[in-house]
């Protein structure tokens, strides 16, 4: 063999050999890169925006230089690291995303109790989309299994000082890099204020993770959620309230049903695609008879339901920022519940809920809202079966509204709040519960309606017995003239698959899937459909007008929807906003017109008034101002 091929063949590989190191942390680097990528690309946003890819490759740089300075068995512990760790992540955003439209903040960590309940409804949400995030991660441990097989270790790799001023001069860099973006970032005011102030609130999830990348969003997330906290001071709501405290004005319907009791219903999952004369007959004559909100929405908030009776319950802005409503703010002292007003006008007021006493800390919240007693599942006779899964089986609403009315004295005011769960997903035929409604609904849609929607219709159709048995009830007592009964639902139902929405919500834009149901009914009230738009944060308004109570100077983000002088706004988490002229989605900085009436500057104007709305309502709960303003 001449000395040429030795040279080419034999001597040359041996000076550039591969050792387990360099692959090691190429791998770990490129599996960090892949992994945002892909999580950009399943939620469909861009993956080469400016500012992610500079905090990516700084995220990276960094995790190269750290293993580039431990030996060959700690790389391999913390590539193993941050592959189970991204893994687990990624499939938990995706899952989330799939079922919320939007990721999930580290402050759900204090809801794991409650996620962990429902998680057997929540599996049959699932679908390959979330599980291909594992993918990378079973990839890059093969890989690293094959590098640790058959590749030879470095021996000099501790002592090559060239190497590690290397990776600090890119890391300085980079470092540099990244705090002269951050000091850059030019104003965005229409839909971000600033990519400063999105980076420093990560108010809307999305946007977040598509200009700053997932590892700059998680870290910032972790300081957020542990270290800083919610920022708010009193005096910054003071300053809102000054210009922004609530001022109702006498119209025909204040006081107009003063003196009656009040059953008051939040309806689980209920859309208004099936308020319907086949599926919920008695909700859809109620409709008819009294008075009916046509174009009404219910934002979805972190803690769901909890967020939505929230809101209801105290015309506040849930928590968006740090931990959820009710698992952080659970012990603020709500002195402007509603059910308060029924009680020091002598009403007795009580919650029911066929679920955990404990959940969401119900417990201890629906006191704070003023009621006397909160009935949960511990505390009702609600029939189970051999068999019986909670969190995928629930209990009937028939039932628990039978048993809410049972412990009702009727002979005295009386202010109840019923939640109900019976629609509550996983929407499958085997829910035994549900087969008698299952097979009425069988016989009475289209024999090729999809099955989800099938099972949810079913579950909806109990619950519309459940109140139709509650208005006989009222009658035979000789009390439903005197009595108020007012239905909204809390949500979309999100816990139908991607497949089953898609058919659901077939043809509605991106908004239109938050219209629920909202409805006031009583003998004799005058038929009325109200066609502007309103929101779960103008029911207690209405309902405080309504009833007479004076609500004046509070913190309120509705308006009373029955005042012809008022334009509501739906305010959603992500600062996006819907009213009667236009929607902005916050997520895509795009406006749809519904009319002529607004341009550039009343946009950017109501843009502004959404961002102040929801950042005066995390400062509330942080210093828990919400003591009434009486004389």
């Amino acid at each position: 063999m001449d000395d040429n091929f030795k040279s080419n063949f034999i001597i040359y590989p041996m000076k550039t050999r591969i050792y387990q190191d360099g692959v090691t942390i190429g791998l770990t680097m490129v599996y960090l890169l892949v992994m945002d990528a892909m999580i950009k690309i399943v939620v469909n946003i861009p993956v080469f925006e400016r500012y992610s890819v500079i905090f990516n490759i700084c995220f990276v740089l960094t995790i190269a230089f750290l293993m580039a300075m431990v030996n060959i068995k700690h790389k391999y512990w913390i590539s193993i690291f941050l592959g189970l760790t991204m893994g687990i992540y990624g499939f938990a955003q995706i899952a989330h995303y799939q079922v919320f439209s939007t990721f999930f903040s580290l402050s759900k960590i204090s809801m794991l109790s409650e996620l962990i309940a429902v998680s057997t409804g929540a599996a049959t949400v699932m679908n390959f989309t979330s599980f291909q995030m594992v993918i990378p991660c079973v990839i890059l441990l093969f890989l690293l299994w094959l590098n640790h097989r058959f590749l030879p270790i470095n021996p000099h790799i501790h002592h090559s000082r060239k190497v590690m001023i290397s990776w600090m001069s890119a890391l300085v860099c980079m470092i540099g890099g990244c705090g002269f973006t951050i000091a850059s970032y030019p104003d965005y005011p229409v839909h971000v204020r600033s990519y400063e102030y999105l980076y420093e609130r990560l108010y809307n999830k999305t946007l977040s993770v598509r200009y700053f990348g997932i590892y700059s969003y998680l870290g910032k997330d972790f300081y957020n959620t542990f270290i800083s906290g919610n920022q708010g001071t009193e005096e910054m709501v003071q300053d809102y309230l000054s210009t922004n405290g609530y001022h109702g004005q006498t119209n025909a319907y204040t006081g107009l049903f003063e003196g009656k009791n009040l059953i008051l219903i939040l309806a689980e999952s209920f859309s208004a695609y099936s308020l319907d004369p086949t599926i919920t007959p008695n909700l859809y004559q109620m409709s008819q008879k009294g008075i009916y909100f046509a174009n009404h929405y219910a934002p979805l908030f972190d803690a769901n339901t909890a967020d939505s009776e929230f809101i209801a319950l105290t015309g506040a802005m849930p928590s968006t920022e740090g931990s959820t409503t009710p698992n952080h703010y659970f012990s603020n002292t709500y002195d402007n519940g509603l059910a308060h007003f029924f009680k020091d006008e002598g009403y007795t007021p009580l919650s029911f809920h066929s679920w955990n006493r404990s959940f969401y800390h119900r417990d201890v919240l629906h006191p704070s809202y003023g009621f006397d007693h909160y009935y949960a599942n511990e505390s009702l006779d609600l029939t189970t079966f051999d068999g019986w899964t909670s969190a995928y089986n629930w209990p009937l609403d028939t039932e628990l509204f039978d048993q809410a009315y049972q412990l009702t004295d009727t002979s005295q005011p009386f202010m109840d709040f019923i939640i109900s769960a019976t629609s509550h997903m996983p929407y499958q035929k085997n829910r035994k519960e549900l087969s008698e409604e299952i097979s009425y609904m069988e016989s009475v849609l289209p024999e090729n309606t999809n099955s989800e929607i099938l099972v949810y219709d079913a579950a909806l159709h109990n619950l519309d017995k459940a109140i139709g048995n509650l208005i006989n009830a009222l009658q035979d007592d000789g009390v439903l003239e005197d009595t108020v009964i007012v239905v909204f639902g809390d949500h979309y139902p999100y816990g139908m698959s991607e497949q089953g929405q898609s058919i659901y919500f077939d043809g509605k834009t991106k908004y239109e899937k938050y219209r629920t149901p909202w409805l006031i009914y009583t003998p004799g009230l005058e038929a009325r459909t109200i066609t502007r738009t309103t929101s779960t944060f103008d029911i207690y308004p209405t309902l405080a007008n309504l009833f007479g109570f004076d609500i004046d100077d509070q913190l309120v983000f509705g308006v009373d929807a029955l005042d012809d002088s008022t334009q509501g706004i739906v305010y959603f988490p992500d600062y996006s906003w819907l009213d009667d002229h236009a929607y902005y989605d916050a997520s895509s900085a795009t406006t749809v017109l519904l009319d002529d009436t607004y341009d550039d500057t009343t946009i950017a104007r109501l843009c502004e008034q959404s961002l102040t709305a929801l950042q005066v309502g995390q400062a509330a709960l942080a210093v828990d101002e919400f003591e009434l303003k009486k004389e």
